[in-house]
């Protein structure tokens, strides 16, 4: 843009004669020598933010003889366009917070800087991008960044914030901006429990299974529990919580359900219902517990026991063959016993109780 001063033309009559007066100026502005016309030089911009103000000394001399001249000073000030872009001071950045922050808790302050002035300095900011759900509010004058609305790691774990800078809020047809990110890692508080793979497991063992077993069917991967959590807020222990705690044991790490320094007997007691514990590191720590039924297999370690182990009984000398003389009953601890009957041998006695040896007749049976 070009400037143009005209200074006061000054007429000075020296015997008789009309003397015109002549100007002289500085580099960035020049002034017509006769007219007085002062302008900026046609190869210069003037820059407000590197001079706002000029001081122009102005000498005015005739052309007399002795010539004569006087001075005056001319202030300028350069008026300020919106010439600059707002420069955003502190970004890209990389920040977090809590998940366990309040709202309007304060996360960050962004800063820029506009070398235009007055209006054109007037900054004000924006996030345009990245804010999933409206989670974050930035005050539009001083750049504060708040949580504004409660924040959940499991859901969202980071956040890039696109935060843009706009000067010259009045005229936003002219306004200059700047954008860059606000990157925001939300941090994990310990506010989820464990929670088992499964409501209720089921495995089965033989009884009298060693110390040590493995239940069947029940490995690390399928009694199990997870945390939504992260880092030590995740990493669980196992215990057993109840249901025969002398009986079984539980890896702490693994959650692998053992058979403890015990011999497990279906005969005295047929299943289990274990309570398992699963708890985090988190501080404090929270827990949850599964269920886990334990069936035990029969194995044939009963003997069949009779239930009257020593029986007299009387029959007549005449009874004919194929008569009933005596039922004897016994009873096998183990499930679902099949029981068959032998004589192993008969001993024939006289009134006496003598051995009658012809009547002496060993059976050979399978005992097995």
């Amino acid at each position: 843009m070009r400037k143009c001063w005209t200074g006061k033309e000054a007429w000075l009559s020296q015997i008789g004669i009309l003397t015109k007066v002549a100007y002289s100026g500085i580099d960035e502005f020049v002034i017509s020598p006769v007219e007085g016309e002062l302008r900026v030089r046609r190869d210069v911009e003037l820059d407000r933010e590197t001079t706002p103000f000029y001081n122009i000394t102005v000498m005015a001399k005739d052309l007399g003889n002795p010539p004569r001249s006087s001075m005056v000073v001319v202030g300028v000030q350069v008026l300020d366009i919106n010439d600059n872009d707002p420069v955003l001071l502190n970004l890209p950045h990389n920040t977090s917070v809590s998940e366990g922050a309040s709202v309007h808790t304060s996360v960050a302050r962004v800063r820029a800087r506009d070398v235009d002035s007055g209006r054109n300095a007037l900054l004000t900011y924006n996030i345009t991008a990245g804010n999933r759900d409206g989670a974050f509010y930035i005050n539009d004058t001083t750049g504060v960044v708040q949580v504004n609305r409660p924040l959940d790691r499991e859901r969202v774990a980071e956040y890039t914030l696109a935060i843009t800078v706009k000067d010259n809020p009045e005229n936003p047809r002219i306004a200059r901006r700047d954008s860059e990110l606000l990157v925001i890692t939300v941090l994990d508080e310990n506010d989820n429990r464990p929670i088992f793979t499964q409501t209720s497991y089921q495995a089965e063992i033989t009884e009298n299974s060693p110390a040590g077993t493995n239940l069947t069917g029940v490995v690390v991967t399928q009694l199990s529990a997870s945390d939504a959590d992260s880092g030590s807020n995740a990493w669980l222990l196992y215990r057993l919580e109840s249901g025969a705690q002398d009986r079984f044991i539980v890896d702490s790490l693994s959650g692998a359900v053992l058979v403890g320094n015990v011999i497990l007997d279906r005969e005295e007691r047929g299943s289990y219902r274990l309570v398992i514990l699963a708890t985090d590191r988190g501080t404090p720590s929270l827990s949850g517990t599964g269920t886990l039924s334990v069936i035990l297999d029969d194995v044939n370690d009963s003997r069949p026991r009779f239930i009257e182990p020593v029986t007299t009984i009387n029959v007549n000398e005449s009874t004919p063959p194929g008569v009933v003389v005596a039922t004897l009953a016994a009873e096998d601890y183990d499930l679902r016993p099949r029981l068959e009957y032998y004589i192993i041998s008969v001993e024939a006695k006289d009134d006496g109780n003598n051995p009658i040896q012809q009547f002496v007749k060993p059976t050979e049976v399978d005992r097995n």
